[in-house]
């Protein structure tokens, strides 16, 4: 048995709501993650994703960005105060 699962934010709406419900009818718990390999949303697009997150349920919201410049990640600091 596992103790935790990794699942993606965008895997659709409806498989992450019954994995969730899976996953912690079985005292298994959620990193629930999301990956840009490629920019840094602006702050309130982080905040929309880890809010959603946070609707689904998840134990542990994740987010992997991609910064390019040192406001890239004054962004994703202020979004995490948030």
């Amino acid at each position: 048995l596992v103790d935790m699962i990794d699942l993606e934010l965008f895997t659709g709406d409806d498989q992450v709501k019954e994995t969730v419900a899976y996953a912690h009818a079985h005292d298994v718990k959620v990193v629930m993650s999301n990956h840009d390999f490629h920019k840094t949303p602006e702050a309130e697009e982080i905040i929309a994703r880890l809010r959603k997150m946070q609707s689904f349920d998840a134990d542990i919201p994740k987010i992997a960005l991609m910064p390019q410049s040192t406001s890239d990640v004054l962004t994703l600091l202020a979004a995490t105060l948030e």
